[in-house]
């Protein structure tokens, strides 16, 4: 379920946040339960925003940041397997910029002190990062000025260059101060090395005529002493140049610009390639064949781009040689790798854990399923492999996916399953009736498909019936409750709450379906008609909800209904009709998740502290289990039915997380 949303300041907001998240897991070896631990179970993949950072003292050793910078990944064997860096200080990375060619872990990359961006350094792999930007210009909002990447001099590690748009910087005592190179007067598009000892920048030069810039790319062969032109045509523009490197002939190198165009630099000018319309990244291998990234696929050229074979999917974006025939490359959902020379293509991410996952449900029979932007819906039977299962929709592989936003299974048989899917023309709702193997559309009840906030539930004795809670978000916001008894097919006219009511959290009783409960921003609402109407309950509850609060039912003991909010969690024993509070006020929370595990015991989840189990005996919450990153934890969890000693944990960016209790 689609509970709880990221805040847009994100990028910004997660980095400084996981200050305190490191000192907050510290905490946490002491914590009950014993060896129970959390641990990431996946599924692998996700966006990856940037080309992998290779290392060219050891080609199988490479760098990645996941989606929204909430993962910082490494492989040691060319990409066949990954595992996340922990970050164990202050500022930490959200952009990588350049490894040391001599020293795999030398690296720099860009992070957040005092709320600017900075360069900063590691020298640890990635473990620890320092600022490294004395003397770097800034930009009119006080960030770092460093739009075109940095580049070690290939004869010199302590010598390292910075592309600004105020000119070309270097470092000569490996970053800790930077001075003014050269080129005051040009914004430079990027810095570019390759052994043994090329370095070339790509310039925009303010002339000051009737053209206002003039584009240029330079060459250097003595550690950027003096620089001659590299012949780019007149009048040619430049923007978001890349430079790939033939290893065999370094002065000859390609370039590839914003624009898709691929160019070779020949021995009479600089001669433009067509594998495709658009081409996003060239590998030159070993041998000299080429291998491009393009709108068409992955193409390959043995004749130096003359001729183009192949295509098709997955589609790539970024590509990385990690030996003589092997290539690492960034693409649809994740990492991929080719072991011959680029003809094809395998994905490649077990272990790169950076899923964003936007729902989480567990079906009766145990079999996890996480719905996230692209894959769409996967699903593992053991907490380990997963698979993808979103076929039968009619969906255009080649086209923007839809953002599975709402998941529900029927708590009785594992076949029934609804996944409401969000797209820009809105909500559309698909049925499986075979545990996913394939999908069909069903209909949206009227006016839900622009609304927010969607719930969904599975009638346990009757998997046709099922409800759809949703809040309109245009206009005054009015709350709605649907029925369907036909698998959604057709819907009742909606059962509508008072005016400006959000619904935050609906469920339906797990032994009697016939009672139904929505928490909305004005309180809870009962229904004992499966849904037909609602009336006013909840005595002892806040007076006011705000979004990200959630309910639960114990299965095990259905009269006891539980309502996390923001200073406490609340138990019923009557129904939902009266409340009490558990223990004394919790610390402030912006969003809580509850559950309820075997034997009654409470579980629930904060950005703030992570999971906690209730223990009566002292009447308190304490932290359950060390592992689980709370800079990325959305607070959302869930019990598995099938064995409710197991809970799962939604991660944003870091995918799914496991515990299991009685370890």
């Amino acid at each position: 379920m689609n509970r709880f949303q990221p805040s847009p300041l994100a990028p910004i907001v997660r980095p400084l946040r996981r200050t305190f998240a490191v000192l907050a897991c510290c905490g946490l070896a002491a914590a009950p339960l014993g060896a129970a631990t959390w641990r990431s179970i996946g599924p692998g993949g996700g966006y990856i925003n940037a080309a992998p950072l290779t290392a060219p003292s050891d080609a199988k050793v490479a760098y990645v940041i996941g989606q929204n910078q909430t993962g910082f990944f490494r492989t040691g064997d060319g990409g066949k397997t990954w595992r996340h860096v922990e970050v164990l200080s202050a500022p930490h990375p959200y952009d990588l910029l350049a490894i040391d060619p001599r020293n795999a872990r030398s690296l720099f990359g860009l992070g957040v002190i005092d709320d600017r961006a900075r360069l900063i350094a590691s020298r640890d792999g990635g473990a620890h990062w320092h600022a490294s930007s004395a003397g770097l210009p800034v930009d009119g909002n006080g960030h770092v000025d460093l739009g075109g990447g940095i580049a070690f001099d290939p004869a010199s590690s302590n010598h390292v260059f910075a592309a600004t748009g105020q000119g070309l910087y270097e470092s000569r005592d490996g970053g800790a101060r930077w001075t003014l190179a050269g080129f005051s007067d040009s914004y430079v598009l990027t810095i570019a090395a390759a052994p043994p000892a090329e370095l070339w920048a790509a310039l925009a030069v303010p002339t000051g005529g009737d053209d206002d810039t003039a584009y240029e790319i330079r060459r250097s062969l003595d550690g950027g002493a003096t620089w001659v032109s590299a012949d780019w045509p007149r009048g040619s523009g430049l923007d978001l140049v890349h430079f790939r490197f033939d290893p065999r002939a370094p002065g000859r190198p390609y370039l590839l610009d914003y624009y898709g165009r691929l160019l070779h630099r020949t021995a009479t000018g600089w001669e433009q390639l067509s594998p495709a319309d658009r081409t996003s990244d060239i590998a030159v291998l070993a041998d000299g064949s080429l291998v491009a990234a393009t709108d068409r696929g992955a193409r390959k050229s043995r004749d130096g781009g003359r001729t183009w074979t192949g295509g098709g999917r997955p589609p790539l974006s970024r590509l990385v040689p990690v030996g003589p025939q092997e290539i690492l490359a960034t693409g649809e959902y994740g990492m991929w790798r080719s072991d011959d020379g680029g003809v094809r293509f395998a994905a490649s991410s077990r272990g790169l854990d950076a899923q964003v996952i936007n729902t989480l449900a567990v079906a009766a029979d145990g079999t996890l399923w996480a719905g996230m932007q692209g894959p769409g819906l996967m699903r593992t039977e053991d907490g380990g492999d997963w698979t993808r299962q979103l076929r039968g929709l009619g969906i255009d592989p080649k086209a923007y996916p839809p953002i599975p936003s709402e998941f529900a299974a029927s708590p009785s048989r594992p076949e029934e399953l609804y996944a409401v899917l969000g797209s820009d023309r809105g909500y559309d709702l698909a049925r499986s009736r075979d545990g996913g193997e394939h999908w069909s559309y069903a209909t949206v009840p009227d006016s839900a498909a622009r609304q927010s906030n969607v719930r969904l539930a599975v009638d346990a004795r009757d998997p046709d019936r099922i409800l759809w809670a949703s809040t309109a978000a245009f206009g005054s916001l009015i709350s709605y409750v649907w029925r369907s008894d036909d698998g959604g097919q057709s819907w009742s006219a909606p059962f509508t709450f008072r005016e400006h009511e959000f619904i935050l959290d609906f469920v339906l009783d797990p032994v009697d379906p016939e009672t139904a409960f929505a928490l909305s921003t004005d309180g809870l609402w009962k229904s004992t008609n499966g849904g037909k109407s609602f009336r006013h309950v909840g005595r002892g509850l806040p007076l006011q909800m705000t979004n990200g609060f959630t309910l639960a039912i114990d299965p095990e003991s259905h009269r006891d209904v539980y309502v996390a909010a923001a200073f406490g969690i609340y138990r019923s024993r009557d129904g939902g009709e009266s409340f009490t509070r558990l223990g004394p006020a919790l610390p402030p929370a912006g969003q809580r998740g509850i559950a309820i595990a075997s034997g009654g015991r409470v579980l629930i989840g904060s950005i703030e502290r992570g999971v906690e189990l209730w223990h009566p005996e002292n009447h308190r919450f304490e932290i359950v289990g060390p592992g689980l990153p709370l800079d990325v934890f959305t607070s959302r969890i869930l019990v598995d039915p099938q064995d409710r000693r197991t809970v799962y944990a939604q991660a944003y960016g870091r995918s799914v997380w496991r515990l299991d209790l009685d370890e």
